[in-house]
């Protein structure tokens, strides 16, 4: 099944099964008239045939393109990839589901993937971050055998976000880090969760003398917001400093809200047709989409640090906590 037929609507952890593949069910028919209904083991329940994987069925499972970059989770398409339909249960995810497995191969590197979700025609996986080259072979093993490879092209980066749509296309499908409750209009996101969260006397801490504190990792973050986005909006970068300028609380949440502010407007103002356009940014050719999505991983990173520091003084993160 090509990634043009398969149904778009999309979640790693389906609802409902997809319905028995007729092979399957006449094995079920031949059991029953056996009489071995409670013994469906024994009467040899599997696959016949090895696993193929579609031309061009490895897609990045946000919206169906061919932009792959290391930890994205991507869907195969394609034909006997399981015998049956199953999801995982538990983080960390396995690497195999109902005997099926996925290998990433580059040069003599071979790794499995973690595994969201198998089926007969789908199965949604999740690369490596350690892919180092420029291209990756992919191959899928069930008990049946092993498909042939399919070469993906790797990328540094490529953001894409889940939609309402499952297409990649329209509103973001977007949670709330406190309640984990879906992002609305109505209940809109806010900037600076964490730095309003932290006690004053926490800004000053650092967990070795050789990193940034709670406060300057703040600064920095706001300082990168102008450095991205005035290169996305076509400005002068305001440079005002933030880090080296501001260390209090009192001080920091307002200038910190000023800057993912003033970013906005660079996501807000984004068409189809701009994202694609191209700029000089850290010395290379970069499209404005993956300027964007380079501040946004940046962001994150060190959103990750802010979490590492908040638990060394016994605070929840605001993304672990629940309501």
């Amino acid at each position: 099944m090509s990634p043009n037929t398969q149904n778009p609507s999309f979640s790693p952890f389906p609802a409902t099964p997809a319905p028995l593949h007729p092979q399957y069910w006449v094995k079920f028919q031949q059991c029953t008239r056996l009489g071995f209904v409670l013994l469906l083991a024994s009467c040899a329940w599997g696959q016949s045939s090895p696993p193929v994987i579609a031309a061009g069925g490895i897609v990045n499972a946000a919206d169906f393109s061919s932009a792959l970059a290391p930890g994205a989770m991507v869907s195969i398409f394609g034909t006997n990839l399981a015998p049956r339909t199953a999801s995982a249960s538990a983080i960390p995810l396995p690497t195999t589901l109902e005997g099926v497995s996925v290998e990433a191969v580059s040069g003599f590197s071979f790794s499995q993937l973690p595994l969201y979700f198998v089926s007969a025609g789908q199965i949604n996986a999740q690369l490596p971050y350690s892919i180092m080259g420029t291209s990756l072979e992919i191959r899928v093993r069930t008990a049946a055998g092993l498909s042939a490879s399919r070469q993906i092209a790797i990328t540094p980066r490529a953001p894409r976000l889940f939609t309402k749509t499952m297409d990649g296309k329209g509103e973001a499908i977007l949670l709330h880090a406190a309640n984990y409750r879906l992002v609305t209009d109505l209940e809109p996101a806010t900037p600076g969760e964490s730095a309003e969260k932290v006690a004053e006397d926490v800004y000053a801490f650092k967990p070795t003398s050789e990193v940034r504190s709670f406060a300057q990792m703040l600064g920095h973050v706001a300082d990168a917001q102008y450095m991205f986005c005035a290169a996305v909006l076509g400005e002068q970068a305001p440079r005002p400093g933030v880090e080296k300028s501001k260390s209090t609380k009192e001080e920091l949440i307002p200038a910190l809200k000023e800057a993912f502010a003033y970013c906005d407007k660079a996501y807000e103002g984004m068409t189809d047709a701009e994202a694609v356009q191209t700029l000089k940014f850290f010395n290379r050719e970069m499209a404005k989409a993956t300027v964007l999505g380079f501040n946004a991983f940046h962001t994150m990173e060190h959103y990750g640090n802010l979490v590492t520091y908040m638990r060394l003084k016994g605070i929840v993160p605001p993304s672990s906590e629940r309501r």
